[in-house]
């Protein structure tokens, strides 16, 4: 018997094939195809912002800089259509509520419109009242938004909710200026102001009578209320700036130029003459006031066409703003003025170029971040928000879908290898 043992001859068993690696043209194509994809839609944003700021921006001319007086200009409201009947013809008073919408009064209408930040009529009230309103003139938002108008040739307050339901009225004489602040109402007269109680309407407290004294007034075209309760105003004709405590104490009085019956009103060429007094803040024609963000006083000036800015402590006055002219940012014969804080910006009844303007000035908000966020987008650079959304959204979804390729071909290339693998064991 042999020893030997037969000799099997064993063949190697041949490596499978690796998948082959995607090829780098492959990759490249994708990017390619991705970057045109991506210049597309920019051009598209391009082309769909420059649309969209042609109807944000006005058709005439803006002034910036010293044509402007140091205004910026946001926007300017000329109504609420293309037709005359849809156009404002003398707005006069106006008022910004909690949320940023502006409520207008004009002389040629018999109703009180509402305009959203954008300038969009968005309501109005005493169209459907059960009595038309007569002589229409302040405007105010009071308690759980209610609308209060003022008919100063009625010597009543109309009070309105928001959905325009008329409530009646309140009696007063001659009401040129409502302000509604913190459970407190104050209303300007010709020979002073009264604070009312809102909700009853019965007078609380009346300050003041007729006259040129220290201690009188002539015509209390606007007023303010703090955030402490003190009352500022302006006393028109006699061109003064007053504060006066919640109970009616004078707190300060100072003239902010001459007395209007010394100063000629014949036009804009001769406001330079008249108005070369020694008081700092020379103005003509005190007509409303506001409080902005950082707590200044600002005034209105329908004769000097501009915006005068004052220490709500003492009444220093502080800067100017502002230009006479047609153009968007300048003024003409302005009636009144109300600030915005969430939006640092002031709307402003510019009754001579029969618009509403949107402007701001220097220094009236606070600096931080989220105040300049809301500003710029508050602004013209609005327009582009949307297709610059529609951009962030495809490229995140053109990044979600290169992903998913990705990983679809490593799972492919994985199954590949898995019968070599158990061919091998």
């Amino acid at each position: 018997m042999s020893d030997a043992v037969e000799s099997v001859d064993v063949q190697p068993v041949s490596p499978q094939p690796t998948p082959a690696a995607p090829k780098k043209t492959v990759s490249r194509r994708g990017r390619r195809l991705l970057l045109a994809i991506i210049i597309v839609l920019l051009l598209a944003l391009a082309g769909i912002s420059t649309l969209l700021m042609s109807y944000v921006l006005p058709k005439g001319n803006i002034a910036k800089g010293e044509q402007a007086g140091g205004l910026t200009w946001v926007r300017s409201i000329y109504g609420w259509g293309s037709t005359p009947e849809t156009q404002f013809k003398l707005p006069r008073e106006l008022n910004i509520t909690s949320n940023g919408t502006i409520w207008v009064t004009d002389g040629a209408y018999k109703e009180a419109l509402a305009f959203n930040p954008e300038g969009k009529l968005i309501n109005s009230v005493g169209k459907a009242a059960k009595e038309r309103i007569v002589g229409l003139g302040p405007i105010s938002s009071g308690p759980d938004e209610s609308i209060f108008v003022g008919e100063p040739e009625m010597d009543r307050i109309r009070v309105f909710e928001a959905d325009g339901k008329d409530e009646g009225y309140i009696p007063f004489p001659n009401p040129l200026d409502i302000e509604y602040r913190g459970g407190v109402m104050a209303v300007g007269s010709k020979a002073g102001f009264a604070t009312i109680d809102p909700n009853t309407g019965k007078l609380k407290k009346l300050i003041g009578t007729a006259g040129h004294k220290a201690d009188q007034f002539d015509t209390v075209n606007g007023l303010t209320i703090g955030p402490n309760g003190t009352i500022y105003l302006v006393d028109s004709f006699n061109n003064r700036l007053e504060a006066f405590s919640s109970n009616g104490k004078r707190l300060w009085s100072v003239a902010t130029g001459a007395p209007s019956n010394k100063v000629d009103i014949r036009g804009a060429d001769y406001q330079v003459k008249s108005l070369q007094t020694k008081i700092p803040a020379k103005m003509g024609l005190p007509a409303d006031i506001c409080i902005d963000g950082k707590g200044r006083l600002v005034v209105i000036d329908a004769f000097d066409f501009s915006i005068a800015v004052f220490n709500s402590k003492n009444g220093k006055f502080l800067a100017k703003y502002g230009e006479y002219g047609s153009d968007d940012g300048q003024l003409s014969y302005p009636s009144s003025i109300a600030y915005d804080p969430a939006r640092d910006w002031f709307a402003i009844a510019d009754t001579g170029n029969n618009r509403v303007q949107i402007v701001r000035i220097p220094g009236s908000g606070n600096p931080n971040a989220l105040s300049a966020a809301r500003r710029s987008l508050a602004g013209p650079l609005r327009a582009c928000l949307f297709p610059l959304a529609l951009l962030l959204i495809a490229l995140l979804a053109l990044a979600v879908s290169r992903n998913r390729r990705k990983r679809a071909a490593r799972k492919a290339a994985l199954q590949a290898q898995a019968p070599a693998v158990d061919a091998q064991v």
